[in-house]
């Protein structure tokens, strides 16, 4: 009986355990304010796990690793300072933007919603800064 009872309990351990593509992609919203949504798209290999790697997904040599909309007003290059910066723990993966020294963006997102919820922030010597839960992210396989 503990035996199937063990056997069980794998089972629904594995049901709820998210597997990601080796190759994905994450397209982005951060909401500062109604009137501002900063769209980024970012690839990241071996999502999920302590190896986890940004993937450059740069078209040409001027653009970064992380891409984002020209319409952002918040998010955009100084994510990529610096070669992009990702950092990964058990329960978030983060990118880091610091474009000019005085300029930190922060993006954490939560390894239990599948990385599609998280945060954002700006802080820094430069005005305003701001703060926003309103974070959605699209995870897919990357091509």
């Amino acid at each position: 009986m503990k035996y199937l009872a063990m056997v069980a309990l794998l089972i629904v351990s594995n049901l709820n355990a998210t597997t990601f593509p080796k190759k994905a992609l994450l397209e982005c919203k951060i909401v500062v304010t109604p009137k501002s949504v900063n769209v980024l798209k970012i690839g990241v290999e071996n999502l999920g796990t302590p190896k986890a790697s940004l993937i450059n997904l740069a078209t040409n040599e001027n653009e970064g690793p992380i891409l984002f909309s020209k319409k952002n007003k918040e998010v955009g290059s100084q994510m990529n300072d610096q070669g992009g910066d990702i950092r990964v723990n058990e329960k978030t993966i983060e990118f880091h933007g610091d474009g000019d020294g005085c300029t930190y963006i922060r993006l954490v997102l939560f390894k239990d919603t599948g990385y599609t919820r998280g945060w954002a922030s700006e802080s820094g010597s430069e005005v305003p800064h701001w703060y926003t839960k309103d974070v959605s992210c699209k995870v897919s396989a990357l091509n």
